[in-house]
Formats: C-alpha cells, structure tokens, sequence
C-alpha cells in the first residue's frame, strides 16, 4: 500500500500531464480554432468599444503567457494606417484576451486578430475578422428574426432551440433577443404585474434579453404591463428590454417604456402609404420624452 507521500506526487504528475495536454492543444490550434468579437456592430465614434478573442474549445485552452493576441483595427477606405492593440488576458471562461477600442471616425472598419504561440510550428496564426460601421450616434436597427448575411443590424429575436446562433450574434456586437407575450400572456394565467415580471425576467440561453410582444395602445391592461416592466428592470438592470406597442399612452405605460431599451411602435404595410399615421404612432413615444430609445417598426 502506498505511503502518505505517494499521493501528492501522483496529484502532481496529474496537474503535470493535463497542463502539457492543453498546451498542446493550443499549439496546434488553427485560425478555425479563434474567433474576434466586438461589443458593437454599430460602434459610435468618441464612445469606448470592447474587442475580444474567443477559442472554441476554450475549456482545455492554455491561457499562459505562451499566448499572444494583437487585434488590428483598420478603416474601409484605407484613408489611415491601421491600428494595433496588444490584447490583456480576460478572466471569462470563454475569452483569452480583450482590449478597448475608442473610434475616432466615422466609416466602415475590420477588426481582425492575429494569434502568436510560443513553441508552435506557426509563427502567427491570423484570424477572420468582424466589419462594422462607426456611426456618429447610437442607431437602432431591430429585427424581427433575420438571415445572417443582414448588414446593419444591432438586434435580433433569435427563438432557434440552439445557442449557436445567439453566440455568433453576440461576437457581430449584435444583441440576440428572446420573446415573451405582453397582453397575450396577460390574459393567460399572468394577470398581474408580479407575475408579468417573473416571466418577462426568463431569459433563454445565451440570450442578453427579450422583446415583449406585445402593448397595444394605452388601454388598462398596458397600465399593467407598464409597472411589470419597471418591476422586471429592478430585478433585472442588466437585462434588454424591447417591448412592441401600437403607441405609448398613460403615465404608467410611459413610465415602464421609460426604463426599457427600445420602444418597437408597430405599423404594417397597408400602412406605408399614408406616411401621417406612421409618424403620428411614433410621434406619442416621441412626445413621451423616448424619442432617442424608440423606433418605426415597419412589417
């Protein structure tokens, strides 16, 4: 029977073997293997903007010093030299570097990555990069589920029964949204504001929050649904919150949009022709004071 000092020695060959094991996976690790992320698919110029570098087998990847990330920022136009950062290491699970990035003009720009590892046969392994657009403001484009090849777009209701969808919206800078029902669940067993909350509050995977279908038009049930959402945001602060409506009428309605993200106010094509009701439906969150957090929802 072996001793009392067998035990350390055996737990030491342990932490020994899987160290070298993950080191070797990082060694032999392809372009295919990384992926950049941004924090913005829309960054706004003068406003900080967070990049980063994900490995898809993150679980047995070596997060030593052995590992050097640099992210290049470089314009569309080529109108300036590109930028390099040096990445810091990131204390996420799922992340082996980050840095801040602050754009300085507006335009197109790639944000690309290369990845250099100690001992590895490849001297830098350079990695796909993600293209956004730097506006001079904060814009809003919300879709109600879209194909990835969309271009501008800064959320989405993603209701896939997988999060890979979410996870690749995510390092686009865009917000991947669940859904919830508004009056629909209202009437459906959560008639009242504590348990609109507590559903609302039920994120799905990987998901950073919820558009709320939907508010109708002012009447006593959005009241209702108005407190839930200012109850769902103290329980929730960090939470997206992106309710529909048909307008945003009464002091309660107006004072739960107030806390969301973004007021989607609904019109339909039949609509598009007569450009007044458009503009009069958007026009009562403007004059509730959310013209900046809400937008036309054309469909």
């Amino acid at each position: 029977m072996p001793g009392a000092g067998a035990i350390p020695t055996r737990l030491l060959l342990l932490t020994l073997l899987i160290s070298g094991r993950a080191f070797q996976a990082a060694s032999a690790a392809t372009d295919a293997d990384f992926s950049v992320g941004v924090e913005q698919a829309l960054p706004v110029v003068g406003k900080p903007c967070r990049l980063w570098l994900t490995h898809d087998q993150a679980a047995t990847a070596s997060k030593t010093d052995g590992i050097a990330v640099t992210f290049r920022v470089t314009r569309g136009d080529h109108s300036a030299h590109p930028i390099d950062l040096a990445g810091a290491a990131d204390q996420r699970q799922d992340v082996l570097a980050s840095v801040q990035w602050t754009p300085r003009q507006t335009g197109p720009v790639r944000i690309s990555a290369s990845v250099t590892i100690r001992g590895s046969a490849a001297a830098c392994i350079e990695v796909a990069p993600q293209d956004v657009f730097v506006t001079s403001r904060r814009l809003f484009f919300n879709y109600w589920q879209c194909p990835p090849e969309q271009r501008f777009v800064t959320s989405v209701m993603d209701n896939s029964a997988t999060t890979e969808a979410a996870i690749r919206w995510k390092r686009r800078g865009v917000r991947p949204l669940g859904w919830q029902g508004g009056q629909w669940h209202w009437v459906r067993g959560y008639g009242s504001p504590e348990k609109m909350a507590k559903l609302w509050s039920n994120m799905p995977p990987e998901r950073v929050g919820i558009v709320i279908d939907e508010f109708g038009g002012g009447d006593k049930i959005d009241q209702q649904l108005g407190a839930a959402l200012r109850l769902t945001r103290q329980q929730m602060p960090q939470m997206f919150l992106a309710p529909y409506c048909l307008s945003v009428t009464g002091q309660q309605m107006i004072d739960g949009c107030r806390v969301a993200d973004l007021v989607l106010v609904e019109t339909y094509t039949p609509d598009w022709r007569w450009d007044g009701f458009i503009t009069g439906r958007w026009q009562t969150a403007a004059k509730a004071g959310l013209g900046t957090k809400s937008i036309a929802v054309l469909g």
